[in-house]
Formats: C-alpha cells, sequence, structure tokens
C-alpha cells in the first residue's frame, strides 16, 4: 500500500467516524481503480446501509460475500442487511452455512436464535441462544436472549441459573435483571423477587413497572404496608395507571388512611381520561372522613356527566364490591340524575 493509499483510507475512515456517509460514498467513488479494494467495497456498503440504501449495499456485499465466502465477519453483516430488509429467510441460510464454517463462532447461533425468536420458534430460538450463551458466558446479549427464550418456556428455575451464570456482569444488567425477577415471582420465589425488584427500584427509581410488581409481591407477603408504599410510588409515577390506583385506593381504605386516597385522587384528576374514577374515590375519600359538604360537591360534578360517571362507579364497584361507600355514591348519582320526583 503506497503513502497515497494509506491516506485515502484515512480519509474515508474519518468521514465514516463522524457519520459523513454521504460524503464517504462519494470519495470512494471518485477512487481510481488502483486504489479500490474489497475494503473500500466493504465501507461503501457500510455507508449505504447508515443511509438506508438497503438494494445498493446489498448489490455491493452479495460479490463480496461471493468471493469470501468464509469471511465471517463479511457474512454476518449481509445477514444482518438481510434481516433489516425482512429477507429472514435466505438470512438464516445463510447464516446456518456459516455456523458449518464457524462452530465457536457465538454471534452466528445468537443471529440464528434472533431470527427464529422473531418467527415464534421459541424452542428452536433457545437452543441457539443456549449455544452463543456456552461459547461466551460472560456475553451479556446473550445471556438476556437465552433468558428472555426460557422464560417465555416458563422454565423459571432455568433462567435464575442463566442469571447466575454471568455473575457480577449481571447484577447491574437492568434488562436481565428485569427478567430474573419476573421469573421468580411467577416460580413464586417472592423473597428472591422483593430482593431483585428492590435491586431495580434502585438502579432506576423512576420505572413503574417494578414498584407495580413490588407492591403484589409485599401482598403476596402479606406486608400491605409496604405494598401500599410501592404502589403510591407507581401511582406518581404514573397516575393514569388505573388498575393500580385502584388497588392503591381500595388497600388505603381497608387500612383507613382516607387522606391518602383524596391527595392520590387529586393528582389522577388532572388526566381527562380518569377525571371520573379520580372524583369517585374523592368522594369515597370524604365520606370516610365524614366531610359530607366535600363529598356532595363531588358528586354533584358525577351527577352532571352521568353515563361517564356511572361507567367509572360501576368499575369501581366490580374491583370492591363490599364498599358501601361507592354503592352510596352510585345510587345519589342516580337520584340527582333523574331529578325530583313529581
Amino acid at each position: 500500500m503506497t503513502p497515497d493509499d494509506e491516506k485515502e483510507l484515512l480519509q474515508i475512515e474519518v468521514l465514516v467516524r463522524t457519520e459523513q456517509f454521504e460524503e464517504a460514498v462519494r470519495f470512494i467513488d471518485l477512487l481510481p481503480d488502483n486504489a479500490r479494494s474489497p475494503e473500500t467495497a466493504y465501507v461503501k456498503a457500510i455507508c449505504l446501509i447508515s443511509l438506508n440504501r438497503y438494494d445498493a449495499a446489498k448489490t455491493i456485499l452479495l460479490s463480496l460475500t461471493d468471493s469470501a465466502p468464509t469471511n465471517i465477519e463479511l457474512a454476518l453483516t449481509y445477514s444482518e442487511l438481510l434481516i433489516r430488509m425482512n429477507q429472514h429467510n435466505d438470512a438464516l441460510e445463510r447464516l446456518l452455512k456459516i455456523a458449518e464454517i464457524a462452530p465457536t463462532h457465538p454471534e452466528v447461533f445468537s443471529h440464528i436464535g434472533a431470527i427464529y425468536l422473531f418467527q415464534n420458534k421459541i424452542e428452536t430460538a433457545s437452543g441457539y441462544f443456549e449455544k452463543a450463551h456456552a461459547l461466551e458466558p460472560d456475553e451479556l446479549e446473550y445471556a438476556i436472549s437465552y433468558a428472555v427464550c426460557k422464560f417465555q418456556h416458563d422454565d423459571f428455575e432455568r433462567v435464575e441459573t442463566i442469571c447466575q451464570s454471568v455473575g457480577n456482569k449481571g447484577k447491574d444488567c437492568f434488562e436481565l435483571q428485569s427478567i430474573r425477577a419476573k421469573a421468580a415471582i411467577k416460580a413464586n420465589r417472592l423473597h428472591l423477587a422483593k430482593t431483585v425488584l428492590t435491586h431495580l427500584i434502585q438502579m432506576d427509581p423512576n420505572e413503574p413497572n417494578h414498584q407495580i410488581d413490588a407492591g403484589m409481591v409485599a401482598m403476596m407477603l402479606d406486608d400491605p404496608e409496604a405494598a401500599a408504599t410501592h404502589w403510591a410510588a407507581a401511582v406518581r409515577l404514573a397516575p393514569e395507571y388505573l388498575p393500580v390506583f385502584n388497588e392503591l385506593v381500595s388497600l388505603l381504605l381497608e387500612m383507613n388512611r382516607p387522606k391518602e386516597v383524596i391527595q392520590l385522587a387529586i393528582l389522577l384528576k388532572k388526566y381527562p381520561e380518569a377525571i371520573h374514577s379520580a372524583s369517585i374515590w374523592i368522594a369515597t375519600g370524604y365520606l370516610a372522613l365524614n366531610q359530607l359538604e366535600n363529598a356532595t360537591a363531588e358528586i354533584q360534578f358525577l351527577s352532571g356527566q352521568v353515563q361517564e360517571s356511572l361507567n367509572a362507579i360501576n368499575q369501581s364497584i366490580a374491583n370492591n364490591p363490599d364498599n358501601d361507600s361507592l354503592h352510596a355514591i352510585k345510587e345519589s348519582i342516580q337520584t340527582r340524575a333523574a331529578g325530583p320526583p313529581h
């Protein structure tokens, strides 16, 4: 390679690193024939992929793979392109051939597993992810994919084994630990689930789903105080999660904490789609506190929008059939909507 060739390759590398893909393609196209090589063609294909010009990239990569059928990196890039183009069967055929050439290359097996997973062939996908994980046990991507398959197959103990196999590296992997927590719940290993969910909440305190799961686990462990704490955190993060909100306010009313019900329902009232449910719970809270004037004000609002209010309160009653206040509110709305007796 001449000094001029090295200079040109360096210029191309700079353009690619700075994501000037269009300029890189133009630069490569202007190279004299004696300066072009499989390497510059490969770089051009990568740039074209980045520019979403898949057909042009495919033409180049097909020619390169035909010339170097045992080049694993090249074959993987071409297969990834075929997947992007939704040509999964072609990609799978090529990857299976590569797997015969490179039986110790985990990325090949991971790509095959990903295609089978996309095709919802979970058991087959699991086998290939298992091979990738066995070849490179510390690689989190392979462990996650393998754990996902085992979770979908209800093999919860295997999920725990996979999570343990990556050691300390996996402890701070949010995605892997999330799968681990769900598997622990499904396997009824509640103390393990509690420990993992606590760690996940520490990692990301703004994720409401883990607070929801932690509340559910706390209830299963007969710890309503902890459940209320977690569900309250979830509702503050995502007040529009009505099923969780309903679970929380029902629990708070059972624990004789109506003031918290009112505070949370006021927060929920900001969401137009939840305004009727919020008013119902505010009225319920005021009734529990015997603040009848405030409760009446909420019932008057509900009475002005009868059908929406009745839909909301019927849902609340379905979730809390023994709550006398809800039945009283429903009756009051119906009575007000009917008007004075003739």
